[in-house]
């Protein structure tokens, strides 16, 4: 059997019953989107305490029109956006990413939290995703069979540029993205930690169908 059961469905994007498209006319329709610009790219945020350190300490605009949970970055004259409170797994961002690119933005950089697989990981730790593990359900329905989904090698690459301009301390590795997380069981943890994957999340593989580029930071938990 396949996964999608339904083989193939990702080759035509124009026959889905419900497309981000339709969404964002239905808003507009219902004047929700009175005088909103979408920011050319969206940093995404899951931990509720990387967004408040953020958002305390940059000015910005907090739309308040749909998408209410949107922040425009004042320095950035809009340009870069900060989403945040959404919820966590690749339905919440999902939801989220296509409709902000319906609305004109493509760039997303994905931040959050992950549990290291590797022994001698430190909490805090910054990993960078050059390739994700497709172990959830989701980005199957998006993308051809494959076991990994891989981010925008450009934006990567600037990523990395940046954080070494800044003189920060990162590694770059895979990860394995789960979207069961009672489910991570001991067997696997130490099949992909033998494999080398770096880090377990449950976001990754999404944010690569629209170009973006992933960073996590080690959080409790690790091996």
């Amino acid at each position: 059997m396949t996964f999608p059961i339904y083989a193939g469905k990702h080759i035509d994007p124009t026959t889905p019953l419900v497309t981000p498209e339709r969404f964002v006319q239905h808003l507009r329709q219902r004047g929700l989107l009175e005088g909103f610009v979408a920011p050319d790219s969206i940093i995404l945020l899951y931990q509720r305490r990387f967004a408040r350190a953020l958002l305390e300490r940059e000015p910005h605009r907090t739309f308040a029109v749909y998408p209410d949970w949107l922040h425009a970055l004042d320095r950035t004259d809009g340009r870069v956006g900060v989403l945040a409170f959404f919820g966590i797994g690749a339905p919440s961002v999902a939801t989220a990413v296509e409709t902000l690119a319906a609305l004109g933005t493509r760039r997303f950089v994905n931040i959050g939290a992950a549990g290291g697989l590797q022994p001698g990981g430190r909490v805090g730790d910054l990993v960078i995703c050059d390739r994700a593990v497709r172990d959830e359900g989701l980005s199957h329905h998006y993308l051809p069979p494959a076991r990994c989904a891989h981010p925008s090698p450009q934006l990567s690459q600037a990523l990395c540029e940046r954080l070494t301009v800044k003189r920060a301390t990162f590694k770059v590795g895979s990860t394995w993205t789960i979207d069961a997380p009672y489910r991570e069981t001991v067997e696997e943890l130490r099949h992909y930690r033998d494999e080398g994957v770096l880090t377990v999340e449950m976001e990754a593989p999404r944010c690569s169908r629209w170009r973006g580029t992933v960073a996590s930071t080690l959080r409790p938990g690790s091996s």
